[in-house]
């Protein structure tokens, strides 16, 4: 009878918390997402786009939308599939801005690029100040938009519950969008190169991470090299119709999804084991200072050498949070961590992958930027101690890759303001500021002569000011080294590799300037000379390099390469400085060296077709029993070639193999099954897009529209019901409406179960967010009734022994949350409650009294949250919540009490995979009708059973140190199972809980009552002091964690007998 009831409202309760994810009243730890500014929005509208900007981002908003309508052209080709509704794309000048977005609750951490939410097909991104990036970012989202159009468009329009959505494998939805907005690039290549070697890349449909994404793209790249791109068009109109991408994917291509895994990555090894005997580690030229394998980090990036030579800086994630380190450059010794990142307001988060790291002329203070309180600022910190010599804040929206005078108090920085990424000076003693561009291009890793008089920097400035959905070869993205005299102002172009050339850094003298390029397909380092202009490749490693830095004195070279799946630091062996040691490199490779004309063309690639195979048996059985033909009769455009997997020699080689041909039993003929076109309703395209060589593609009459004002008006985002039938409450309907404007601002929450026996029956819940200001307010009403066998009351009365009685609870409630800043907030909440409890006879059901109470409760609470998730609970960092929160005697019947409560929490990462996690917990209530607390069981005290201890005063201490255990478990028989990544955990948990006045001692408890030890109290419960111990076991199965306990009670001369306890949740 209560068990229906008790899953109708758990399930309510559910979602309440579900969407209100920042409420006051709904959240007990977590993060904050900070409105630090407000914003002026307004819209521009084309045929199939709305583009939602603020004030400053207007000629932004015009290339979006530009840049939408020419995607649009492209995917509904290639995907065979034509809007039928607009797409909004909400657009914010910098990431800082990005991560205060209400569109989705989850917050946005440094390397999220942009996003795409599926109910209302809204694209979410940021400009970070690379119109290449912007633009890969753009054709990425709208993939997915293309997707969720095409797949739910039906569904979502109708308000189908989310339980109704198919997804795709993440392999195939991120690889198709980085396919389609990238093609294959050197970045992918490396980090496939490098796995395929390695050995560590998963099989498609186990992937995850950024890798899955690079994965992914190389699969789909080789299957529309190996099977034609009509094939992959058929394949979506497939996944539309079936809605079943295995059914789908066996169907197009002729065999499963595990079968193609296995032949991409056959693919893969033949393409890349060869480049083994070709291609260089690190350590054959270089000294490591670093190894990510050993303790266990992924990133050690941007390394910067002292002008002495003597120490190096660099970003590192060896204890999960991105740090600053020093260490020796001799022997690559860590002398200290300056900075401990992500962990408080002043260093919120830090960009390793787009900022840098750069010393004062005398050593002794480094320079980088880093997001505090929602934007970027410029920080002076003591290279010694890492105390902040100096805050600088600049009036730009994102700052990066600042960069140091080698002989003044001088700096200069990217910033990244309305749009556009310039060069900005800033002189640290005084503070002032100078913007030295002022132009559409990027400019990127800036690095002084070492005569201070120039700077040298990487641009796409070469590239014509139009973008374009397909990366062209010579768009935004294809980068230059420039100079800038600051004298003059004048930009003139040092060189251009036809590659991606960035991270210039000069040899002590002036006469050599090395830097890094893709031109060859990998990211290498390359040596400009002066004297002869002349370029020679330094290596050619398998993974790729990402950064430079060459000290004043001493003639170290270090940089940052990825290897074995991780970015590690080296120091080059050879002083390159020296005019004798280039010259011997360039006897022994001569291949290496090119002039700065040879250079500045396009590198030839390996069109050689791989050898035949010797055996005549591989030739037999093609792999696939379909054809190539295109099912969906759409021909590919003329005006564009085939995409190709250019940037690693062997690429070519997909294309050298066979083609697809019937097998020889068929009689020569396919049997293919065509997908149906898509025949849903397009929108009516008005403006078609006409190249007329400008930046712009659409008509005068789209781009110079005025912007029409932003207006608050809810609509749906999700709607969700259920039936449900009972002989002791007759039908029971259960609804859920969840309504919000379109960014996210304003949201309402109506949820309901109804029960046709009696209104009073009913559970009902109403709650409103307004959410665009840094102060969250929230407000609501609610009205639930449910049974319970208990004894204590849900408003915390004790009644002594188990009583079966109902409750009915009415009332209302107002919110308001102050965030500090990401990790500190304070919680003002007000509950006005009224409850109504009967008591039932347990024979026979008949009432036998009835009371009322209310509860008028304002409580205030402070929360602090950094810490940093494993996947079995949080594994780094501390959390607080600090709550007082009374109840004042407003209405008859109204109780008066205080309660002060206490939760504080501590996690240690020791690296490997093992953590010690402490715990605090602290209550004291008082009053004429103070709460009792209950406590035991899983989740406080684990030697006893749930509850089983109550009190007005508690005070409990966990000690817990979690350790991996069996990575993975097979059994074999009729039915194989299998359990991964087993996760072990020792632990002792000690309190007490007593009433004013009482003796606390130390005292063991058991429940058995064949157990010599038991003592339980009259009452059932016990006081006291309280020692447990235990041990167990965790797990993951989907997205559930899974926890099993044993725990004994002890008071060090004796222990009971174990309690055994399952769980469902994290740990704590």
């Amino acid at each position: 009878m209560s068990m229906l009831r008790g899953v109708a409202w758990v399930a309510l309760a559910f979602a309440v918390s579900a969407v209100t994810p920042r409420g006051a009243d709904a959240q007990y730890f977590g993060q904050n997402k900070v409105q630090y500014r407000g914003y002026d929005w307004r819209s521009l509208t084309s045929d199939h786009f709305e583009v939602y900007f603020y004030t400053g981002l207007d000629s932004l908003a015009r290339r979006t939308v530009d840049l939408a309508e020419k995607t649009n052209a492209m995917l509904s080709e290639r995907m065979g599939h034509a809007l039928g509704r607009r797409v909004p794309i909400i657009l914010y000048g910098s990431h800082n801005d990005f991560s205060q977005t209400n569109v989705t609750p989850q917050l946005i951490d440094a390397g999220t690029g942009g996003f795409t939410e599926a109910l209302r097909n809204r694209v979410v991104l940021p400009f970070t100040g690379s119109y290449e990036d912007f633009r890969h970012v753009v054709v990425h989202e709208l993939t997915h938009a293309y997707m969720f159009d095409m797949l739910y468009r039906g569904s979502a329009a109708s308000l189908i519950a989310r339980q109704s959505f198919f997804s795709v494998p993440l392999w195939f939805a991120e690889g198709l969008a980085e396919y389609y907005s990238l093609g294959m690039d050197s970045n992918a290549e490396m980090f496939l190169r490098d796995g395929a070697v390695a050995g560590y890349l998963a099989p498609l449909p186990y992937g995850g991470g950024y890798l899955v994404y690079k994965q992914g793209q190389s699969a789909l790249a080789y299957l529309v090299e190996r099977h034609g791109e009509d094939r992959l068009r058929d394949l979506l109109q497939r996944i539309r119709v079936t809605r079943n991408f295995d059914r789908a994917f066996q169907r197009s291509m002729g065999l499963s999804v595990e079968r193609f895994d296995e032949q991409w990555r056959t693919w893969l090894r033949k393409t890349y084991w060869p480049t083994v005997a070709t291609k260089e580690n690190p350590e054959e030229f270089a000294r490591r200072l670093t190894d990510h394998r050993r303790d266990e980090s992924s990133l050690n990036t941007s390394p910067s050498v002292s002008p002495q030579g003597d120490r190096i800086a660099y970003f590192s994630d060896r204890r999960q949070y991105t740090d600053v380190y020093l260490m020796s450059a001799l022997d690559g010794k860590v002398m200290r961590r300056v900075i401990r990142g992500e962990r408080n307001v002043k260093f919120e988060s830090i960009p390793s992958f787009r900022s840098a790291l750069t010393w004062s002329p005398d050593g002794s203070t480094l320079g980088l930027t880093a997001k505090s309180a929602g934007r970027d600022v410029l920080y002076l910190v003591s290279a010694r101690n890492g105390r902040v010599v100096k805050r600088l804040d600049l009036d730009v929206d994102a700052l990066y890759y600042p960069a140091w005078s080698p002989v003044s108090d001088s700096l200069v920085v990217v910033g990244v303001k309305d749009g556009r990424s310039d060069l900005w000076l800033v002189d640290t003693g005084t503070g002032a500021v100078t913007r030295l561009t002022d132009d559409t291009w990027d400019e990127k890793e800036p690095a002084w002569t070492p005569d201070g008089r120039t700077l040298t920097f990487s641009s796409d400035r070469l590239a014509p000011l139009v973008l374009h959905p397909r990366r062209l070869e010579r768009g935004f993205g294809t980068y230059g080294l420039f100079d800038l005299e600051l004298a003059s102002g004048q930009v003139r172009r040092v060189l251009d590799t036809h590659g991606d050339d960035h991270s210039p850094a000069w040899s002590p003298d002036g006469r050599k300037l090395v830097f890094i390029t893709d031109r060859s397909g990998t990211p290498n380092i390359c040596l400009y000379d002066l004297a002869d202009s002349s370029i020679t490749q330094l290596t050619d490693v398998l993974g790729g390099v990402s950064s430079l830095s060459w000290s004043r004195e001493n003639d170290r070279l270090v940089f940052s390469a990825f290897n074995r799946g991780g970015f590690d630091v080296f120091a080059v062996k050879e002083p390159l400085s020296i005019d004798a040691v280039v010259a011997r490199l360039r006897r022994q490779t001569p291949q290496a060296v090119l002039s700065l004309a040879a250079a500045a063309r396009e590198a030839e690639r390996d069109t050689t077709p791989p050898p035949p195979s010797l055996g005549a048996l591989a030739g037999a059985w093609p792999e696939s029993l379909t054809t190539v033909t295109d099912t969906l009769r759409t021909a590919r455009p003329t005006d564009e070639g085939p995409m190709t997997m250019g940037g690693h020699a062997d690429s070519s080689r997909v294309a050298a193999e066979r083609p697809f041909e019937p097998p020889p039993w068929s009689g020569g003929r396919f049997h293919p099954y065509p997908a149906p076109r898509d025949t849903v309703p397009r929108l009516v395209e008005r403006t078609p897009l006409v190249e007329r060589g400008g930046p712009f593609a659409l008509p005068d009459s789209v781009l110079d529209q005025p912007p029409a004002r932003y207006k608050v008006k809810l609509a749906p985002d999700y709607a969700g019901g259920g039936f449900y039938a009972a002989s002791s409450f007759g039908f029971i309907g259960s609804t859920q409406f969840l309504l919000s404007d379109f960014l996210g601002d304003h949201s309402l929450y109506i949820a309901s179960d109804v029960f046709s026996s009696s209104l009073q029956e009913t559970n009902a819940l109403v709650l409103y967010n307004y959410l665009p200001r840094r102060w969250d307010f929230g407000g609501g009403l609610f009205h639930f009734k449910n049974y319970y066998s208990s004894r204590v009351t849900t408003l915390g009365d004790a009644l002594g022994s188990p009583r079966l009685f109902s409750e009915r609870n009415f009332g209302a409630l107002v919110s308001a949350s102050y965030p500090f800043d990401r990790f500190r907030r304070m919680e003002l909440n007000f509950t006005q409650l009224f409850a109504e409890i009967r008591f039932f006879d347990p024979l026979f059901g008949t009432p036998l009294e009835r009371k009322f109470q209310s509860v008028s409760s304002p409580s205030v609470s402070l929360v602090g949250d950094n810490a940093l998730y494993g996947y079995f609970g949080p594994a780094n960092g501390h959390r607080y919540n600090l709550t007082y929160s009374p109840s004042l005697p407003v209405f008859p019947n109204g109780l008066s009490y205080h309660t002060v409560t206490a939760d504080i929490r501590h996690y240690w990462d020791l690296t490997h995979g093992y953590t010690f996690a402490v715990r605090g917990l602290g209550g004291y209530s008082a009053g004429l009708d103070p709460r009792t607390f209950f406590v035991g069981g899983y989740s406080t005290l684990r030697g006893f059973d749930d509850f089983s201890l109550e009190g007005r005063r508690v005070a409990i201490g966990n000690v817990e140190f979690r350790f991996p255990f069996i990575q993975q478990l097979g059994l074999v028989g009729p039915v194989p199972l299998g359990v991964f990544n087993l996760r072990g955990a020792v632990f002792a948990d000690f309190g007490a809980v007593w009433d004013a006045g009482d003796q606390v001692q130390l005292s063991v408890i058991s429940r058995a009552e064949n157990d010599p030890l038991s003592a339980p109290t009259p009452r059932g419960v016990f006081k006291g002091g309280a020692f447990s111990y235990g041990a167990g076991i965790r797990t993951a199965i989907y997205f559930f964690i899974l926890k099993v306990d044993a725990a004994w009670n002890t008071d060090f001369r004796t222990s009971s007998t174990p309690r055994w306890h399952f769980s469902v949740g994290p740990e704590f």
